[in-house]
């Protein structure tokens, strides 16, 4: 009975998700085609370009600095097209390229898509670790001169950034610390200094400090240099000073 209680119970929450998935879908789709006709053939064309420069990998040259600064004409209002375009392809490593394309492009345009996009990309156990890993360095901006536009945190994304930051896979936790750092409340401080003292894992802790250099205060900075004798910790808390 009480495996049959748990499978039950499991099964309702796997309901759950997918048909928060299928709203997701059904929302990115209306907005693509809400996109002003200029700002889609816009949109269209730096992603055309874009894949063209992934393809050619390394021999890109100057078409990769190219295609970075195109990136600059993308707004939030285009985002509903490339988060469209991320879902078109499969989660084979085959199509690890176009994904990654798609997605880097949704996040660079930021707004309210790019922040369901980021829920699901985080929300959903099948999405490949590539795509977290690359969705995380641009949450970061850790990725060079590429970066995440600006995200709207609303309730529900907050709420998933703290379940994000007590995950067992790190990636998972380090975009928990990194969401967190867009709130700016004591809360959040409160988990980025337990995240930076206490994780297991470099990455993560980096993360946290990297985070409060956006959120952290006077007591932040405090707080964590009472602890730089914890090994490695005073080369982190030099990030938060430098931020």
């Amino acid at each position: 009975r009480r495996r049959r209680a748990s499978s039950s119970t499991e099964d309702k929450d796997r309901l759950r998700e997918l048909e928060a998935e299928i709203l997701l879908l059904r929302r990115n789709l209306e907005a693509s085609k809400k996109i002003p006709e200029g700002k889609l053939a816009k949109a269209k064309e730096i992603y055309a370009f874009w894949q063209r420069v992934a393809a050619q990998g390394e021999a890109a040259g100057a078409d990769a600095f190219e295609a970075i600064k195109k990136l600059q004409e993308l707004d939030s209002e285009m985002a509903g097209f490339f988060v469209e375009e991320y879902g078109r392809f499969d989660r084979t490593p085959e199509k690890s390229k176009e994904r990654i394309v798609a997605l880097t492009c949704a996040l660079v345009c930021g707004g309210t898509e790019a922040a369901d996009l980021i829920k699901g990309i985080f929300g959903d156990g099948g999405i490949p670790l590539e795509d977290r890993k690359a969705a995380l360095s641009l949450l970061q901006g850790t990725g060079g001169f590429v970066k995440c536009g600006p995200i709207p945190m609303d309730a529900d994304l907050a709420r998933r950034a703290s379940a994000l930051a007590t995950s067992q896979e790190a990636v998972d936790r380090a975009a928990g610390a990194s969401l967190l750092g867009r709130l700016e409340t004591a809360d959040s401080r409160s988990t980025l200094h337990a995240l930076a003292l206490n994780d297991e894992n470099h990455s993560v802790k980096a993360a946290a400090i990297r985070a409060l250099g956006r959120a952290g205060d006077h007591s932040s900075l405090a707080y964590l240099e009472s602890r730089l004798d914890a090994p490695g910790f005073e080369k982190l808390v030099g990030v938060l000073q430098a931020s």
